[in-house]
Protein backbone atom coordinates (compact mmCIF):
# COMPACT_ATOMS: atom_id res chain seq x y z
CA UNK A 1 0.00 0.00 0.00
CA UNK A 2 2.75 2.04 0.65
CA UNK A 3 6.47 2.15 -0.19
CA UNK A 4 9.19 2.60 2.12
CA UNK A 5 10.83 5.82 0.29
CA UNK A 6 11.65 8.06 2.30
CA UNK A 7 10.59 11.57 1.71
CA UNK A 8 11.28 14.73 4.53
CA UNK A 9 10.04 17.49 2.26
CA UNK A 10 7.51 18.71 4.80
CA UNK A 11 6.79 18.88 8.54
CA UNK A 12 5.49 16.80 10.38
CA UNK A 13 3.21 18.42 13.26
CA UNK A 14 2.74 16.30 16.45
CA UNK A 15 0.02 17.34 18.48
CA UNK A 16 -0.66 16.95 22.49
CA UNK A 17 -3.90 17.79 23.83
CA UNK A 18 -4.18 17.87 27.52
CA UNK A 19 -7.21 16.58 28.46
CA UNK A 20 -8.26 15.97 32.41
CA UNK A 21 -9.99 12.69 32.89
CA UNK A 22 -11.97 10.70 35.99
CA UNK A 23 -9.93 7.28 36.60
CA UNK A 24 -10.68 4.82 33.95
CA UNK A 25 -10.99 1.13 35.01
CA UNK A 26 -10.32 -1.39 32.76
CA UNK A 27 -11.34 -4.74 32.08
CA UNK A 28 -9.30 -7.58 33.18
CA UNK A 29 -7.44 -8.97 29.69
CA UNK A 30 -4.70 -10.80 28.66
CA UNK A 31 -1.21 -10.46 30.87
CA UNK A 32 1.75 -10.72 27.85
CA UNK A 33 4.58 -12.81 27.69
CA UNK A 34 7.24 -9.87 27.72
CA UNK A 35 10.36 -11.06 25.14
CA UNK A 36 13.04 -12.03 27.23
CA UNK A 37 16.02 -10.14 26.50
CA UNK A 38 18.90 -8.12 28.16
CA UNK A 39 17.96 -5.36 25.81
CA UNK A 40 15.92 -2.20 26.86
CA UNK A 41 12.40 -2.29 25.54
CA UNK A 42 12.74 -4.90 23.38
CA UNK A 43 10.65 -5.61 20.46
CA UNK A 44 7.70 -7.91 20.32
CA UNK A 45 7.88 -11.22 18.41
CA UNK A 46 4.68 -11.44 16.20
CA UNK A 47 3.66 -14.53 14.04
CA UNK A 48 1.29 -14.25 10.96
CA UNK A 49 -0.98 -17.51 12.03
CA UNK A 50 -1.81 -18.78 8.22
CA UNK A 51 -2.62 -22.37 8.31
CA UNK A 52 -3.57 -25.00 10.97
CA UNK A 53 0.39 -26.22 11.51
CA UNK A 54 0.84 -22.66 12.45
CA UNK A 55 -2.12 -22.07 14.90
CA UNK A 56 -0.38 -25.63 16.81
CA UNK A 57 2.97 -23.78 16.86
CA UNK A 58 1.92 -20.83 18.23
CA UNK A 59 -0.60 -22.28 21.05
CA UNK A 60 1.50 -25.78 21.76
CA UNK A 61 5.31 -24.74 20.73
CA UNK A 62 7.64 -24.50 23.16
CA UNK A 63 8.71 -20.94 22.20
CA UNK A 64 5.76 -18.49 21.60
CA UNK A 65 5.67 -14.84 20.44
CA UNK A 66 3.88 -12.39 21.95
CA UNK A 67 1.70 -11.20 19.42
CA UNK A 68 -0.07 -13.62 16.81
CA UNK A 69 -1.70 -12.25 13.65
CA UNK A 70 -5.28 -13.90 12.94
CA UNK A 71 -7.15 -13.38 9.84
CA UNK A 72 -11.16 -13.03 10.54
CA UNK A 73 -13.98 -13.54 8.69
CA UNK A 74 -17.34 -12.45 9.10
CA UNK A 75 -18.45 -15.24 11.23
CA UNK A 76 -15.46 -14.65 13.28
CA UNK A 77 -14.05 -17.95 12.03
CA UNK A 78 -10.35 -17.98 11.82
CA UNK A 79 -9.02 -20.01 8.96
CA UNK A 80 -10.38 -23.88 9.35
CA UNK A 81 -9.07 -24.21 12.65
CA UNK A 82 -10.65 -21.92 15.22
CA UNK A 83 -13.33 -19.19 15.91
CA UNK A 84 -12.05 -15.75 17.94
CA UNK A 85 -13.82 -17.01 20.78
CA UNK A 86 -11.76 -20.25 20.77
CA UNK A 87 -8.55 -18.54 19.75
CA UNK A 88 -8.79 -16.15 22.78
CA UNK A 89 -9.33 -19.43 24.81
CA UNK A 90 -5.89 -20.67 23.56
CA UNK A 91 -3.55 -17.91 22.91
CA UNK A 92 -2.61 -17.92 27.05
CA UNK A 93 -1.19 -14.81 27.38
CA UNK A 94 -0.42 -14.00 23.59
CA UNK A 95 -2.02 -10.70 22.05
CA UNK A 96 -4.66 -11.35 19.54
CA UNK A 97 -3.96 -9.14 16.32
CA UNK A 98 -7.26 -9.84 14.17
CA UNK A 99 -6.36 -9.28 10.49
CA UNK A 100 -9.65 -7.91 9.08
CA UNK A 101 -10.51 -7.55 4.86
CA UNK A 102 -13.66 -6.60 4.67
CA UNK A 103 -16.71 -4.23 6.07
CA UNK A 104 -18.61 -7.47 7.47
CA UNK A 105 -15.44 -8.71 9.25
CA UNK A 106 -15.29 -5.24 10.79
CA UNK A 107 -18.99 -5.07 12.02
CA UNK A 108 -18.74 -8.96 13.21
CA UNK A 109 -15.25 -8.20 15.23
CA UNK A 110 -16.13 -4.86 16.39
CA UNK A 111 -19.48 -6.08 17.94
CA UNK A 112 -18.01 -8.98 19.31
CA UNK A 113 -15.32 -6.95 20.80
CA UNK A 114 -17.88 -4.26 22.48
CA UNK A 115 -19.91 -6.84 24.00
CA UNK A 116 -17.14 -8.88 25.27
CA UNK A 117 -15.57 -6.20 26.60
CA UNK A 118 -12.08 -6.61 25.12
CA UNK A 119 -9.77 -4.00 25.03
CA UNK A 120 -6.13 -5.96 24.63
CA UNK A 121 -6.24 -6.83 21.40
CA UNK A 122 -5.05 -5.34 17.72
CA UNK A 123 -7.33 -4.72 14.50
CA UNK A 124 -5.06 -4.60 11.71
CA UNK A 125 -5.96 -4.29 7.84
CA UNK A 126 -4.20 -2.79 4.56
CA UNK A 127 -7.29 -0.62 4.45
CA UNK A 128 -7.12 2.32 7.10
CA UNK A 129 -11.23 3.10 6.66
CA UNK A 130 -11.68 -0.60 7.99
CA UNK A 131 -9.12 0.06 11.30
CA UNK A 132 -11.22 3.43 11.21
CA UNK A 133 -14.22 1.65 11.64
CA UNK A 134 -13.22 -1.28 14.17
CA UNK A 135 -11.91 0.96 16.39
CA UNK A 136 -14.92 3.46 16.33
CA UNK A 137 -17.19 0.27 16.97
CA UNK A 138 -14.19 -0.91 20.22
CA UNK A 139 -12.43 2.15 21.21
CA UNK A 140 -10.06 0.38 23.20
CA UNK A 141 -8.42 -1.59 20.10
CA UNK A 142 -4.99 -1.00 19.24
CA UNK A 143 -4.78 -0.62 15.91
CA UNK A 144 -2.42 -1.39 12.67
CA UNK A 145 -2.41 -0.40 9.70
CA UNK A 146 -0.25 -2.79 7.28
CA UNK A 147 1.53 -0.72 4.80
CA UNK A 148 3.64 -3.29 2.83
CA UNK A 149 3.80 -3.59 -0.75
CA UNK A 150 2.38 0.03 -1.91
CA UNK A 151 3.98 2.92 -3.66
CA UNK A 152 3.28 5.60 -1.36
CA UNK A 153 5.95 7.89 0.91
CA UNK A 154 6.46 7.54 4.35
CA UNK A 155 4.69 11.06 4.77
CA UNK A 156 1.68 9.09 3.34
CA UNK A 157 2.32 6.45 5.82
CA UNK A 158 2.12 8.35 8.86
CA UNK A 159 -0.72 10.00 7.46
CA UNK A 160 -2.88 7.02 6.58
CA UNK A 161 -1.84 5.62 10.34
CA UNK A 162 -2.77 8.64 12.21
CA UNK A 163 -5.92 9.60 10.12
CA UNK A 164 -7.90 6.06 10.69
CA UNK A 165 -6.71 6.39 14.73
CA UNK A 166 -4.46 3.61 15.05
CA UNK A 167 -0.63 4.11 16.20
CA UNK A 168 1.21 1.32 14.52
CA UNK A 169 2.55 1.08 10.67
CA UNK A 170 3.30 -2.89 9.49
CA UNK A 171 5.76 -2.05 6.60
CA UNK A 172 8.43 -4.44 4.75
CA UNK A 173 11.85 -2.17 5.27
CA UNK A 174 14.37 -3.08 8.17
CA UNK A 175 16.03 -0.07 7.21
CA UNK A 176 16.83 1.77 10.78
CA UNK A 177 16.56 5.16 9.46
CA UNK A 178 12.75 4.60 7.82
CA UNK A 179 11.81 2.93 11.32
CA UNK A 180 13.14 6.06 13.08
CA UNK A 181 11.59 8.14 10.66
CA UNK A 182 8.08 6.93 12.02
CA UNK A 183 9.10 6.44 15.32
CA UNK A 184 9.76 10.15 15.61
CA UNK A 185 6.53 10.62 14.38
CA UNK A 186 4.95 8.91 17.26
CA UNK A 187 4.40 5.65 15.40
CA UNK A 188 4.98 2.52 16.51
CA UNK A 189 6.75 -0.01 13.91
CA UNK A 190 6.41 -3.26 12.98
CA UNK A 191 8.43 -5.08 9.96
CA UNK A 192 9.24 -8.66 8.69
CA UNK A 193 12.59 -10.52 9.21
CA UNK A 194 14.98 -12.19 11.93
CA UNK A 195 17.84 -10.39 13.34
CA UNK A 196 17.62 -7.47 10.87
CA UNK A 197 14.24 -6.79 12.06
CA UNK A 198 15.20 -6.82 15.65
CA UNK A 199 18.71 -4.31 15.04
CA UNK A 200 16.14 -1.96 12.80
CA UNK A 201 14.88 -1.20 16.35
CA UNK A 202 10.87 -1.59 15.30
CA UNK A 203 8.48 -2.56 17.91
CA UNK A 204 7.59 -5.42 16.79
CA UNK A 205 9.11 -8.16 14.53
CA UNK A 206 6.97 -10.43 12.37
CA UNK A 207 8.40 -13.30 11.46
CA UNK A 208 8.73 -17.19 10.96
CA UNK A 209 10.95 -18.14 12.57
CA UNK A 210 10.42 -17.20 16.58
CA UNK A 211 12.61 -19.50 18.07
CA UNK A 212 15.77 -17.78 16.03
CA UNK A 213 14.54 -14.06 17.02
CA UNK A 214 13.48 -14.97 21.04
CA UNK A 215 16.92 -16.84 21.19
CA UNK A 216 18.72 -13.83 19.34
CA UNK A 217 17.08 -11.92 22.29
CA UNK A 218 17.87 -13.38 24.78
CA UNK A 219 21.22 -12.99 23.88
CA UNK A 220 21.57 -9.55 23.94
CA UNK A 221 23.84 -8.43 27.02
CA UNK A 222 22.11 -6.11 29.59
CA UNK A 223 21.48 -2.77 28.58
CA UNK A 224 21.34 -3.19 24.87
CA UNK A 225 19.47 0.32 23.08
CA UNK A 226 17.95 -1.07 20.21
CA UNK A 227 16.38 2.28 19.47
CA UNK A 228 17.53 5.40 19.91
CA UNK A 229 15.66 8.13 22.21
CA UNK A 230 14.08 10.78 20.32
CA UNK A 231 15.39 14.36 21.56
CA UNK A 232 12.91 16.77 22.40
CA UNK A 233 13.82 20.19 22.91
CA UNK A 234 10.97 21.65 25.22
CA UNK A 235 10.28 25.29 24.23
CA UNK A 236 13.49 25.52 21.87
CA UNK A 237 16.77 26.01 23.41
CA UNK A 238 15.14 27.75 26.50
CA UNK A 239 18.58 27.05 28.40
CA UNK A 240 20.33 30.02 26.63
CA UNK A 241 17.63 31.68 24.01
CA UNK A 242 13.98 33.17 24.18
CA UNK A 243 11.37 30.55 25.29
CA UNK A 244 8.96 29.64 22.45
CA UNK A 245 10.90 31.84 20.07
CA UNK A 246 11.34 31.03 16.09
CA UNK A 247 15.19 31.93 17.63
CA UNK A 248 15.22 29.44 20.20
CA UNK A 249 13.65 26.74 17.71
CA UNK A 250 16.21 27.02 15.31
CA UNK A 251 19.15 26.99 17.94
CA UNK A 252 17.65 23.43 19.15
CA UNK A 253 17.27 21.70 15.97
CA UNK A 254 21.15 23.36 15.22
CA UNK A 255 22.43 21.73 18.23
CA UNK A 256 21.09 18.53 17.54
CA UNK A 257 17.23 18.13 18.69
CA UNK A 258 15.12 15.60 16.63
CA UNK A 259 12.22 17.86 17.62
CA UNK A 260 10.91 21.12 19.51
CA UNK A 261 7.97 21.33 21.53
CA UNK A 262 6.03 24.96 21.52
CA UNK A 263 2.85 25.81 23.38
CA UNK A 264 -0.20 27.83 21.68
CA UNK A 265 -2.73 29.50 23.02
CA UNK A 266 -5.20 31.98 20.98
CA UNK A 267 -6.01 35.25 20.78
CA UNK A 268 -9.51 37.11 20.66
CA UNK A 269 -9.29 37.17 17.10
CA UNK A 270 -8.02 33.71 16.69
CA UNK A 271 -4.81 33.61 15.71
CA UNK A 272 -2.59 31.01 17.45
CA UNK A 273 -0.23 32.74 19.55
CA UNK A 274 3.18 30.54 21.01
CA UNK A 275 3.47 30.55 24.47
CA UNK A 276 3.23 28.83 27.24
CA UNK A 277 0.75 31.17 29.70
CA UNK A 278 -2.49 32.55 29.43
CA UNK A 279 -1.15 35.38 29.88
CA UNK A 280 1.90 37.86 29.05
CA UNK A 281 3.17 39.02 32.69
CA UNK A 282 5.85 36.31 32.84
CA UNK A 283 7.89 35.82 29.36
CA UNK A 284 7.34 39.64 27.85
CA UNK A 285 7.50 42.73 28.44
CA UNK A 286 3.40 43.25 28.65
CA UNK A 287 0.44 41.80 30.31
CA UNK A 288 -2.29 40.64 29.77
CA UNK A 289 -4.28 37.63 29.10
CA UNK A 290 -4.25 36.56 25.45
CA UNK A 291 -7.42 35.56 25.03
CA UNK A 292 -8.74 38.53 25.82
CA UNK A 293 -6.28 40.37 23.47
CA UNK A 294 -6.31 41.27 19.49
CA UNK A 295 -3.09 39.84 18.10
CA UNK A 296 -2.40 44.14 17.03
CA UNK A 297 -2.35 44.57 21.09
CA UNK A 298 -0.26 41.40 21.40
CA UNK A 299 2.23 42.47 18.95
CA UNK A 300 3.16 45.59 20.52
CA UNK A 301 5.38 43.48 23.21
CA UNK A 302 8.13 41.27 23.27
CA UNK A 303 9.45 38.05 24.10
CA UNK A 304 12.17 39.30 27.26
CA UNK A 305 12.47 35.61 29.09
CA UNK A 306 14.43 33.73 30.33
CA UNK A 307 16.53 37.36 31.41
CA UNK A 308 20.03 35.52 30.68
CA UNK A 309 19.29 35.19 26.71
CA UNK A 310 19.85 39.11 26.69
CA UNK A 311 17.99 39.89 24.06
CA UNK A 312 14.27 40.71 23.03
CA UNK A 313 12.16 38.93 19.76
CA UNK A 314 8.64 39.59 18.30
CA UNK A 315 6.47 37.47 20.17
CA UNK A 316 5.46 34.68 16.96
CA UNK A 317 2.40 33.33 16.06
CA UNK A 318 2.02 29.47 15.16
CA UNK A 319 2.44 30.83 11.43
CA UNK A 320 5.93 31.59 12.29
CA UNK A 321 7.03 28.58 13.54
CA UNK A 322 5.51 26.52 10.28
CA UNK A 323 7.58 29.04 7.80
CA UNK A 324 10.57 28.75 9.47
CA UNK A 325 10.66 25.27 9.15
CA UNK A 326 8.55 24.38 5.94
CA UNK A 327 10.49 22.07 3.84
CA UNK A 328 13.17 20.99 5.87
CA UNK A 329 11.70 17.88 7.28
CA UNK A 330 11.67 19.29 11.22
CA UNK A 331 9.85 17.53 13.94
CA UNK A 332 7.51 20.11 15.56
CA UNK A 333 5.47 19.28 18.45
CA UNK A 334 2.74 21.52 19.19
CA UNK A 335 0.73 21.36 22.22
CA UNK A 336 -2.01 23.18 23.05
CA UNK A 337 -1.86 24.64 26.71
CA UNK A 338 -5.12 26.25 26.17
CA UNK A 339 -9.13 24.95 26.85
CA UNK A 340 -10.44 27.23 24.07
CA UNK A 341 -12.58 25.23 21.85
CA UNK A 342 -11.30 27.09 19.15
CA UNK A 343 -7.71 26.23 19.15
CA UNK A 344 -7.82 22.50 17.44
CA UNK A 345 -9.94 24.02 14.82
CA UNK A 346 -7.50 26.61 14.01
CA UNK A 347 -4.90 24.60 14.51
CA UNK A 348 -6.51 22.35 11.21
CA UNK A 349 -7.40 25.64 9.75
CA UNK A 350 -3.23 26.70 9.32
CA UNK A 351 -2.42 23.97 8.40
CA UNK A 352 -4.58 23.14 5.43
CA UNK A 353 -3.54 26.01 4.05
CA UNK A 354 0.68 25.81 4.51
CA UNK A 355 0.69 23.68 2.17
CA UNK A 356 2.80 20.98 1.81
CA UNK A 357 3.04 21.37 5.84
CA UNK A 358 0.86 18.01 6.95
CA UNK A 359 -0.71 16.96 9.75
CA UNK A 360 -0.52 13.62 11.47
Amino acid sequence: MFAKSKQVGFVAVLLIAAVCLGAVVLPPNTTARAAASGAVLPPAVIVEVDSTEDWQAVTTGPVKPQIAVLSVDASLQIGDFATVEQALEALDGILPAFYVRTDEAVVALGTYCKNRNLWDAYVVSDEPSLVAAAKSAAGFLYGVVDCRGGNGSLADTVFAVNACGARTAWIDSTDKSTVEYLQYRWLNVWNDGAEDAVLSGANGVVTEHVAVVATYLSMLPAGTVLRNPMLVAHRGLETKMLENSVSGMLAAYEVGADAVECDIQVSKDDRLVVMHDEDLLRTTNGAGEISAMLWDEINRYQLTYPKAAGYKESIPLLDDFFQAIKGNGKVLIVELKTNDQRSAPLLKQLIDTMSPIRSY
